[in-house]
């Protein structure tokens, strides 16, 4: 996963990541390799 300075991250192990999600970005998985997912 990339680093970005504007995902506030409050938790990470191997089985969960507990993060705030930034405005745009969407949850689930889009078909456009363009845009990332979250």
């Amino acid at each position: 996963m990339k680093k970005h300075s504007n995902i506030r991250i409050f938790y990470e192990s191997e089985s969960f990541l507990f993060a705030e999600k930034p405005p745009g970005i969407p949850v689930h998985a889009t078909k456009d390799s363009k845009r990332e997912n979250f």
